[in-house]
């Protein structure tokens, strides 16, 4: 039977051979689409490493004993058994949750970061070809962003004009700290807090040490004053806080060009830091300047969503929720209750979820065969709905239909 990894006392993780993976199947299309990362993540792996290497996988269940409450409807609570599961085993992978529209809080997504402590999350955003898109060298795009998870640990306030506590803060403002400020203003105030910040930042370099990226971009809000949105500790003192924890795997953007000629070492990651105006337009015309992105939470989906939607790729690209000692992967993308039960959905983002895990976990071979056989299964002719109307000269399959072509172009190299 499998084992479970575990980090050991310098905190690296040991990964054994006959590894366990939990998963949560998901709601919406997620029964359509959890076939599909199985089929192809045994085919990878069985492709890399022979019988060397196996997964058992484990079903999750958001309820005790069933996926669905009473008259099928979804889960809006996680039980206990579950969140102890993922706990134990470090690594899952999970369908799209039901996000219940009176209360974000009740939802399995949210319970499972904040019980977990996932404190961040990271999106990839890459172009695959064969898709429409309006750039000129898109195949340049493969970013990996990050961004702080609010657990419910941030307090924000707000007043408006002509409250009794707005007239008195205005006092305050204008008498002992000589602020012009008109006075029909209203006020807020967030809390940011430096640990937060700071534990992003490390995640964020480990994952770029990890990944053997060469740089990491520390995006800072713009100029124009936000009262109501964290500001810009994030890069304040991020360089000194990666050179204090890594070392000499830390270089600085000038050094990179003073000392080495332009060309990030083997072995060290290069730390920027960029506008987020900057790092939007620098994005589109010279994404290979990038490689891993700490941004804002206020950011996150200017930065991220825009470049999906131009490269049409809103149910292609995968993430993880992260912490310390757990990490659970999943598509970024909804549960498309639409298009449910038919067969349809696309299920390129949980397969590549899949190979983001295999990835975190070491073992890249079997992740960059995943990456191979969705390339070569997207120049072929059949795809998925969401990409046959868009793609000319391409005919629709089944969901089911293409994570067999994929697993076949992966176990004959095709």
């Amino acid at each position: 039977m499998g084992e479970k990894l575990f980090f050991d006392f310098s905190n690296n993780l040991i990964v054994p051979d006959n590894l366990v993976i939990p998963y949560i199947v998901g709601d919406g299309i997620g029964k359509e689409i959890w076939p599909a990362v199985k089929l192809v993540v045994n085919a990878a792996v069985k492709t890399a490493y022979d019988s060397k290497k196996r997964i058992y996988w484990k079903e999750v269940f958001l309820e005790q004993g069933t996926r669905e409450r009473p008259g099928g409807q979804p889960g809006e609570r996680i039980c206990e058994d579950a969140l102890a599961i993922l706990e134990k085993y470090k690594v899952a992978i999970k369908g799209p949750l039901t996000v219940p529209e009176s209360n974000e809080a009740l939802s399995p997504n949210y319970t499972i970061k904040k019980q977990l402590k996932l404190f961040a999350s990271a999106r990839k955003i890459k172009y695959y070809p064969t898709i429409p898109n309006p750039f000129h060298n898109p195949e340049k795009v493969n970013i990996i962003l990050f961004w702080e998870n609010d657990l419910g640990s941030s307090q924000s306030s707000e007043a408006s004009s002509f409250s009794p506590e707005t007239m008195k803060h205005l006092g305050f403002l204008k008498t002992e700290l000589f602020c012009d400020i008109p006075p029909k203003s209203s006020l807020g105030a967030r809390e940011n807090p430096r640990k937060g910040s700071n534990r992003l930042l490390i995640k964020a370099f480990e994952y770029a040490l990890r990944d053997e990226s060469k740089s990491i971009t520390l995006m800072r809000n713009s100029t124009s004053m936000d009262l109501a949105l964290p500001k810009n500790q994030i890069s304040r003192t991020g360089f000194d806080i990666l050179h204090e924890r890594f070392g000499s795997s830390v270089v600085s953007e000038e050094a990179v060009f003073e000392r080495y000629e332009g060309l990030v070492p083997d072995g060290k990651v290069s730390v920027k830091e960029r506008m987020a105006d900057m790092v939007f337009a620098e994005m589109l015309l010279r994404p290979e300047h990038f490689d891993v992105i700490v941004c804002p939470n206020n950011r996150r989906d200017w930065l991220a969503e825009n470049p999906e939607k131009d490269f049409g790729v809103g149910m292609m690209n995968p993430m993880v929720s992260i912490g310390n000692q757990c990490a659970v992967f999943e598509p970024n993308h909804g549960t498309a209750m639409d298009i449910a039960g038919q067969d349809k959905a696309n299920p390129c983002a949980i397969i590549l979820a899949g190979a983001m895990m295999l990835g975190y976990i070491g073992w890249k071979k079997a992740a960059q065969i995943i990456e191979f056989g969705v390339k070569k299964s997207l120049a072929a002719k059949e795809v998925p709905l969401d990409l046959a109307v868009r793609i000319p000269g391409k005919e629709e399959v089944s969901c089911s239909r293409f994570s067999r072509i994929i697993a076949e172009k992966i176990l004959f190299q095709a």
